[in-house]
């Protein structure tokens, strides 16, 4: 079954183009990625990296042990109840994070050029991997096939407003529990709004919203990405509250189906929205070390500049969703990204 997951789906998506040469290799900081990449050099042939954001993990001792529960089916179930005792060096952070993140590292001394989803993700790879910029690099953000999510005839919902909130798993920093606060509080002026939510939650986003009020939520699951252009279609706006995510598909997918998306400025999704700033909060939050797998440590959004920013944006709905799809077909369709990686290629091919 194919499902919504997040670098293999643009993967397909470019490669649906039928456009890349076959002498070359597009290739991501994973395992198998690496291995093929591996083979490629050996042929002589070329590989470009495809890179998305770095790890920002503050390794405290909490964090090691709520990381390794994650990981282990074993571990999950026994129960953290351990004082703090130190304040990792940030060397020590830095050292791990670079573990973690070594077949970036890889790319960063062994590709040929290194496309960047954002000028986010670069910062990202600079601040936290010392990526030097020796290496020919771009940045070109994901598209999308604009023929196949498109928005609604309709300018809203039926039963308005319906909210999307996408992600292929559900991790703290994703800010699910905030955005689900969010919607509880907008209730209060809209009864009927719903909060759709797509993809998977893991332990700690379980636990952290299992005593929330629920009612306006609806749990959709991990869905065939030949399903989602539908389930966009239906609604009227996005939220994509995440930190630090470098180049989010769903937020793509968002805006290609004429969906405003109300995101932080502490995002690539800013950038996708052509930095839209009545869309956007700035939350003033600075690119750092964060315990990422202890949600009371990931910083809460700001509600009522959140509230206040959505408020805005339904009093003009369909203006903001023709904004949305014109975003989409001027910076996102698939064949003009296509065709901005061709160029790259070609560049990196003149260095040889």
């Amino acid at each position: 079954m194919e499902v919504y997951e997040g670098p293999k789906v643009f993967i397909k998506r470019l490669l649906d183009q039928k456009k890349l040469p076959d002498d070359v290799y597009l290739s991501n900081p994973d395992n198998y990625s690496i291995e093929q990449s591996k083979k490629f050099k050996a042929e002589g042939k070329i590989v470009i990296a495809r890179l998305d954001g770095a790890r920002p993990y503050k390794f405290t001792i909490m964090e090691i042990l709520s990381f390794l529960k994650e990981k282990n089916k074993i571990l999950k179930f026994i129960p953290l109840h351990y004082k703090e005792s130190f304040e990792p060096s940030k060397q020590f952070t830095r050292l791990i994070n670079k573990y973690l993140d070594r077949n970036s590292i890889w790319l960063h001394k062994n590709s040929d050029g290194i496309i960047f989803q954002s000028n986010f993700s670069k910062h990202m790879h600079e601040f936290l991997l010392d990526f030097d910029n020796k290496k020919a690099s771009e940045v070109i953000h994901n598209g999308i096939d604009l023929t196949k999510f498109y928005p609604d005839d309709k300018s809203i919902s039926k039963n308005f407003p319906n909210v999307i909130i996408s992600a292929s798993l559900y991790r703290p920093q994703k800010r699910l529990n905030d955005s689900i606060d969010l919607i509880n509080k907008l209730s209060r002026k809209y009864p009927k709004i719903k909060l759709h939510i797509l993809g998977n939650i893991d332990s700690f986003v379980k636990e952290e919203i299992k005593n929330k009020n629920l009612e306006y939520c609806e749990f959709h699951g991990r869905k065939k990405i030949n399903d989602l252009p539908y389930i966009y279609r239906k609604a009227d706006f996005q939220l994509s509250l995440s930190l630090f995510d470098a180049c989010p598909n769903v937020v793509v997918e968002g805006l290609a189906s004429g969906l405003p998306v109300v995101t932080c400025q502490e995002s690539g999704a800013f950038e996708l929205i052509n930095f839209e700033d009545s869309w956007s909060i700035n939350e003033e939050i600075d690119l750092q070390y964060l315990e990422y797998h202890r949600p009371n440590r990931i910083p809460k959004i700001k509600i009522n500049q959140y509230e206040e920013k959505i408020f805005n944006l339904i009093e003009n709905i369909k203006v903001n969703k023709e904004k949305a799809r014109y975003i989409a077909e001027k910076n996102l369709d698939i064949k003009k990204i296509s065709d901005q990686y061709l160029r790259f290629i070609k560049k990196v091919k003149n260095f040889f």
